[in-house]
């Protein structure tokens, strides 16, 4: 675990719950911090150069639609396309009610719902579909279904999801690699309301694989209130993700009524990049958490060597090779 800010403690770190890892001397505990951190106070490191989340999401809108060509007006799922072929990925112009994934006859879909207006997306990777209108979509090709319009589309999206607006609810089952990302300059935020799980990974298990990476970039991830999304410590809210949140004006991670509604547990599989967290829950007289969520992260370094579509990462040079020469003074 890296940290850029450096705390007034015998570690450098801010302890907030529970025992701290050292002693009343400031001698490390081994044990705690084991239970911690994988390697032991080894694996905290303070005071590193500090890494800032990118301040706009435009290139995964460009992604999604492209620069070419002027980006949609009017409200609606989109698939740039040249003739009757696919180009770049899904691009969604104003705010989503609903956005649920699923996997159907082992084909990638997602359910877009805008007012009262329902988009469905199907990339057909695996099992040719029969569309409303009869004709048959083979797969490696992508079905578009808006109310009656039906849209058939050669080649598939290129995983990137963008929204221009707020993901008022995103949940379901992930099939294949994707990037959702939302307007982060503007502020704009997903709110998760279920399972966020994929297709290669059997629920509550750490993932193997790469074939299923999903990204989630917003101005800010947000958890709603226990009466829109109950909380139970026994059934936890699974996440398979990278998730990046954070802007100049809004908050990386937020918990709705986090000191009420009882405590539920975020099982996060994946990662987590923000800029700040609001508070996670409220604690009684016994130190103990009675609201908001617990956090059980289970990292995958998949997502860091084999990212999502597009998602923001850190470049790093790779040595291919040297040469030694001696000195001439």
């Amino acid at each position: 675990m890296t940290s850029a800010s450096v705390a007034n403690t015998p570690d450098g770190v801010a302890w907030v719950f529970g025992e701290r890892p050292y002693d009343g001397w400031g001698n490390p505990i081994p044990g705690r911090y084991e239970r911690l951190f994988k390697g032991g106070r080894e694996g905290v490191r303070t005071g590193v150069k500090r890494v800032e989340l990118p301040k706009t999401s435009d290139y995964l809108a460009q992604a999604a639609w492209g620069s070419s060509s002027p980006l949609p007006y009017s409200s609606g799922v989109f698939i740039n396309s040249s003739g009757l072929k696919a180009s770049g990925g899904v691009y969604v112009n104003g705010a989503v009610d609903d956005m649920t994934l699923a996997v159907k006859n082992g084909n990638s879909e997602f359910t877009i719902k805008q007012g009262a207006t329902t988009t469905t997306v199907t990339e057909v990777r695996t099992t040719p579909i029969t569309a409303p209108n009869g004709v048959i979509v083979p797969v490696n090709n992508t079905l578009m279904v808006s109310g009656a319009q039906v849209k058939i589309l050669q080649g598939l999206p290129n995983g990137v999801v963008y929204v221009k607006g707020d993901i008022r609810g995103l949940k379901g089952q992930n099939k294949g690699n994707h990037t959702i990302a939302v307007d982060v300059k503007n502020g704009n935020e997903v709110v998760l309301k279920g399972n966020l799980y994929r297709s290669d990974t059997t629920l509550g298990a750490k993932p193997t694989g790469t074939a299923d990476n999903l990204g989630v970039v917003a101005g800010s991830i947000r958890l709603p209130s226990a009466s829109v999304l109950p909380r139970d410590t026994n059934n936890p809210l699974y996440v398979y993700a990278a998730l990046l949140g954070g802007s100049d004006t809004r908050t990386g991670l937020v918990i709705d009524s986090a000191t009420s509604g009882g405590l539920g547990t975020l099982a996060l599989f994946g990662g987590m990049l923000i800029n700040k967290r609001t508070t996670l829950g409220s604690v009684n007289s016994q130190g103990q958490q009675t609201n908001g969520y617990n956090l059980y992260t289970r990292f995958d370094p998949n997502l860091a060597s084999q990212p999502p579509p597009w998602f923001p990462t850190i470049s790093k040079l790779t040595l291919r090779g040297w040469t030694e020469s001696a000195i001439v003074q």
